[in-house]
């Protein structure tokens, strides 16, 4: 299920069977609403995409491209953000009444369990990809 799309226009840098580098400009296009403007810090830094080419379009080097972001996986990010804590939290809650601790120490507990998983989400944040599509939608001109 995709729950987010961004529009991006940019220039064809390279292809490669279905496959295309294209740079893009994030500062003509008003980025205030943009899920990457983060990668555009400074109007002169222009970001190079890889995307997947859309079946039936003939895209070449040098084309001025549309492409579409889509962002995957919504509900893993969910999980992994609020999800998992969740069941953090009712883990320590649970051992702390089943071991008959006082509700302070129970407490304690269960923030500690939260504190461990965000570590641990910290530590392996490198294997856990944002999941952002692109594709090159349309050639506006060659």
């Amino acid at each position: 299920m995709i729950i987010s799309e961004t529009v991006k226009s940019g220039v064809v840098v390279r292809t490669r069977g279905k496959k295309a580098l294209v740079k893009i400009n994030c500062g003509d296009d008003g980025c205030d609403g943009c899920r990457i403007a983060g990668l555009c810090s400074t109007s002169s830094y222009s970001p190079t995409l890889s995307a997947i080419i859309e079946t039936g379009l003939e895209v070449k080097e040098g084309d001025k491209v549309m492409l579409m972001g889509r962002v995957k996986g919504w509900l893993k990010g969910w999980l992994l953000l609020a999800g998992l804590p969740c069941i953090a939290i009712l883990a320590g809650l649970v051992l702390g009444t089943m071991f008959e601790m006082k509700d302070g120490a129970t407490g304690v507990i269960a923030i500690g369990f939260v504190m461990i998983y965000y570590v641990l989400l910290w530590m392996f944040r490198s294997k856990v990809d944002r999941n952002v599509e692109w594709v090159v939608e349309s050639v506006t001109s060659g």
